[in-house]
């Protein structure tokens, strides 16, 4: 009887050890974020995470990548599909929701957690007809954004939400 009790105990902790552990969308974990959206694991239909501004600093960590994923939330209102994204233009695009609609009342799916339609960074004064960023300019963007949040450490998020990180650049959503 104690060995099927020590069975059924070991049986039951290498079970619950083994499975994996769900995505919470309301306490999101931003090394769990990356790790699905890397493997393509992360399901496209699901809502943009509920980061706070805390999170900030480790989105910014991975936001400098220009490696290719394949699923990413978009903006429920959008029309256009994407089969491939960058990741650090998707976790600027992250922070950018953080930046605009952290603290507003909405819902998981609302579209005012989507900061533009798509996690697309363009380069307005570009002469390529898609405008479209280059990796060049996608490092320029991610440098607005470490700066605007890096720069003044004194300054509250309510302060900060209220700058343009893209501001001083010719860069911005779609």
């Amino acid at each position: 009887m104690k060995k099927l009790i020590l069975f059924t105990l070991i049986t039951l902790t290498g079970i619950v050890a083994c499975q994996e552990e769900k995505f919470d969308q309301y306490d999101p974990s931003v090394e769990q974020f990356i790790a699905l959206l890397v493997e393509g694991e992360y399901d496209r239909n699901e809502p943009l995470p509920q980061f706070r501004p805390e999170q900030v600093p480790a989105l910014l960590r991975y936001a400098d990548d220009n490696q290719a994923i394949t699923s990413f939330p978009v903006n429920p209102l959008s029309s256009s599909y994407a089969s491939e994204f960058r990741l650090g233009e998707c976790l600027l695009w992250t922070i950018e929701s953080i930046r605009v609609s952290y603290g507003q009342t909405t819902s998981l799916i609302s579209p005012a957690r989507y900061p533009s339609l798509n996690p697309v960074l363009i380069n307005e004064a570009s002469q390529r007809p898609d405008r479209r960023t280059t990796e060049a300019e996608l490092h320029l963007g991610y440098q607005a954004y470490y700066d605007w949040w890096y720069d003044d450490l004194r300054q509250s998020f309510e302060q900060k939400r209220n700058i343009n990180p893209l501001a001083t650049t010719t860069l911005t959503w779609r």
